[in-house]
């Protein structure tokens, strides 16, 4: 009887922890979703699994882990769009890399990704909704209240950005053909990652600064 406690306790506590005040869980400062950390999972899981696997069975399981962050991190509007376009482009890199039996070819989704989000991010200013503005809005509800989605510095920003994807892709195609698979998977982390964080505390520092601009403007 006292076993069967212990474990219904467990199985509450588990369930309670899942389910834990979501909206803790999505929203930290400035409302931002938590639940974008999950994305480094399935990296994680194929790096770890690609070393007791085989290469198809790590990719599968990587994939796996892709869909599961998807249903978990769902969400609707852009954010929900590129995550729909990253986990087809996850995808089909895993339906290549089974097929040719390459880690290589499975991991070739990093490049991909940044070059496609390079393109979206030029295709957006050219039809003016600005998609870093666009994503401050949902990502961030809290960080924009007297400057529009399409403010002069989010088309700024989206360019800035666009251009970095495109660099960012370049850099891991020349790493993903010159290094070995687990160099590759250190290594365009450790060089990506770092500026990724350095434009995005400085895209907030940004649209902080002009926010609080046109806050003075309206309130004077």
């Amino acid at each position: 009887m006292k076993t069967a406690r212990i474990v219904d306790t467990k199985i509450k506590f588990m369930w309670t922890f899942l389910h834990w005040n979501r909206k803790d869980f999505q929203t930290g400062a400035y409302g931002f979703n938590l639940k974008i950390l999950l994305s480094l999972l399935p990296i994680t899981v194929f790096w770890v699994m690609r070393n007791f696997t085989d290469t198809e069975i790590a990719i599968g399981i990587g994939f796996a882990t892709s869909i599961a962050v998807f249903r978990i991190t769902r969400q609707q509007g852009v954010v929900g769009f590129l995550a729909v376009l990253a986990l087809l482009v996850v995808g089909g890199a895993a339906l290549f890399g089974v097929f040719f039996a390459s880690d290589k070819v499975f991991l070739a989704n990093d490049p991909v990704s940044d070059f496609l989000w390079g393109i979206l991010f030029i295709g957006s200013v050219l039809v003016r909704r600005p998609i870093v503005g666009l994503l401050t809005n949902e990502l961030f509800p809290n960080l924009i209240n007297f400057i529009n989605v399409r403010n002069r510095v989010f088309y700024i920003l989206t360019i800035i950005w666009a251009l970095y994807y495109i660099g960012t892709g370049m850099i891991r195609m020349f790493l993903l053909e010159a290094m070995s698979v687990d160099s590759y998977i250190l290594w365009s982390r450790m060089i990506v990652w770092p500026m990724t964080l350095l434009l995005f505390i400085i895209s907030v520092y940004v649209i902080r600064r002009s926010e609080k601009k046109q806050e003075s403007k309206i309130k004077s």
